[in-house]
């Protein structure tokens, strides 16, 4: 009889055991889909930081790889084309930006020399931003314009608790991404996490 009971305790201390595990990986899995909702429902956020400078802010996603192959069919062949093993991938990033540049530069007329002198109307703009050099030649604009621009991007945790001065746990990590040229707004960003289950 003792043995049995033994046997028993022995049996019911192991399942125990394996139930808590697998407990712990139910949770973890049901946190991780809950904060992929709650991404992919949220809006970005996107602000001004100042005259020049704009923001935008998202939450990560988190997939597996075997996830990330399925959804992302497209960015899993460039990784392959870049000769990377996909197995060793941490992150996915992406940003869409759109450049809006005004054009309001008076027009002066240039001197081009070929058999003999000829005047043409032409069009130069250069600052900290922003440079275009053109000339209208025939009704037509040439030329060529270049932005300078710089994207910044800052990944922060978000705790899930505070108490006081005290925060623990992680409710989110985001990222945020600063361009310091205004003529650059950054239209969509995302942040994929890559693990390996």
């Amino acid at each position: 009889m003792n043995r049995l009971l033994a046997l028993g305790i022995f049996i019911s201390t192991i399942l125990n055991l394996w139930l808590f595990t697998d407990r712990g990986k139910l949770i973890e899995s049901r946190d991780k889909y809950q904060q992929n909702t709650e991404t992919l429902l949220a809006d970005i956020r996107q602000y001004k930081l100042d005259s020049t400078r704009s923001a935008t802010e998202t939450s990560r996603l988190q997939l597996t790889i075997e996830e990330y192959k399925k959804y992302r069919e497209e960015d899993t062949k460039i990784i392959r084309d870049l000769g990377i093993n996909i197995k060793r991938l941490k992150a996915s990033l992406q940003h869409q930006v759109s450049i809006d540049v005004p054009i309001d530069v008076p027009v002066r007329d240039s001197i081009i020399y070929r058999d003999s002198l000829i005047k043409v109307p032409s069009i130069k703009l250069s600052n900290k931003y922003v440079s275009i050099d053109a000339t209208i030649e025939n009704n037509t604009l040439k030329g060529y314009m270049s932005l300078n621009v710089w994207l910044k991007q800052f990944v922060y945790i978000e705790p899930k608790h505070k108490f006081l001065w005290f925060r623990w746990g992680i409710k989110g990590i985001n990222q945020v991404i600063i361009s310091d040229n205004p003529y650059v707004k950054i239209n969509y960003s995302e942040f994929i996490e890559i693990s390996k289950k």
